[in-house]
C-alpha cells in the first residue's frame, strides 16, 4: 500500500508522512529500503515512524540456530533486555538489534 501511495504522489517535493500502528519485525527491512528509496526521489522527504511500533515474532530462530557464538548470544542478551524494558524508545532500539541480527545471519547463510 505504501509503494502505492508514493506512486500517486511521485511529483511533489515536500513530503513529510507520519507512520503508526504495528508492523511485524520481518516487514522492517522492506519499510526501511522503501523510506530509504523515496528519500532519494523527494528533495523535502521527512518521515515520523515514533508512532509505530515494531512487533518482534513471539518466536525468532534460537540462538542454538546462530552458527556464529556472539551472534547466537547477542541474540540472547538482546531478548532479555526486551523482556525486561517497558520503555518504548529503548525497545525500538533492541528490535533494530534484533533485526540486524537476523539479517546478518541470513547474509552469513548465503
Amino acid at each position: 500500500m505504501l509503494k502505492d501511495f508514493f506512486e500517486t504522489i511521485k511529483d511533489i517535493d515536500m513530503v513529510k508522512l507520519s507512520l503508526s500502528g504495528n508492523l511485524p519485525l520481518e516487514s522492517k527491512e522492506e519499510l526501511d529500503n522503501v523510506l530509504s528509496f523515496e528519500g532519494t526521489k523527494h528533495k523535502g522527504f521527512v518521515v515520523d515512524i515514533h508512532s509505530l511500533m515494531i512487533l518482534a515474532p513471539v518466536q525468532l530462530e534460537s540462538a542454538a540456530e546462530f552458527e556464529d557464538l556472539i551472534l547466537g548470544q547477542s541474540e540472547k542478551h538482546l531478548r532479555g533486555l526486551f523482556a525486561e524494558t517497558t520503555d518504548s524508545e529503548r525497545r525500538r532500539v533492541i528490535i533494530e538489534g534484533l533485526a540486524l541480527l537476523t539479517r546478518l545471519t541470513k547474509e552469513a547463510v548465503k
